[in-house]
């Protein structure tokens, strides 16, 4: 095979590989002294609980729909259709708000990945 070739191909593959993130997993953020929120994604859907830590208990939860595209993440709300968007952190792990959503009392602006 060709060299260039094969530098298409690697920059293909790159570029293909942007067009399947896999957001799905568990992300968390701290909210205040005794609160978590607990961000779940999985495939198109997605829910945000949030935990009393010291009560140990889910005061409330928020169902989304999850849309995945180039790098980014929507959610939109299955309650009142508010939409934020998601890009990788730049740890590469994280979620950070890229949108004009977030910036408000009480949005969360960054989401830690757990193991």
């Amino acid at each position: 095979m060709s060299f260039n070739r094969v530098v298409m191909l690697c920059g293909l593959m790159t570029a293909l590989a942007g067009c399947s993130d896999d957001f799905s997993g568990t992300y968390v953020s701290k909210t205040g002294i005794f609160t978590v929120a607990v961000l779940e994604v999985e495939g198109r859907s997605a829910s945000v609980q949030y935990v009393n830590t010291a009560q140990n208990r889910v005061m409330s939860r928020l169902d989304f729909d999850a849309d995945h595209k180039r790098g980014q993440v929507v959610f939109t709300s299955k309650k009142d259709g508010k939409t934020y968007v998601y890009s990788y952190a730049a740890d590469e792990r994280g979620l950070e708000c890229i949108s004009d959503s977030c910036k408000g009392w009480g949005s969360i602006s960054t989401w830690n990945r757990q193991p």
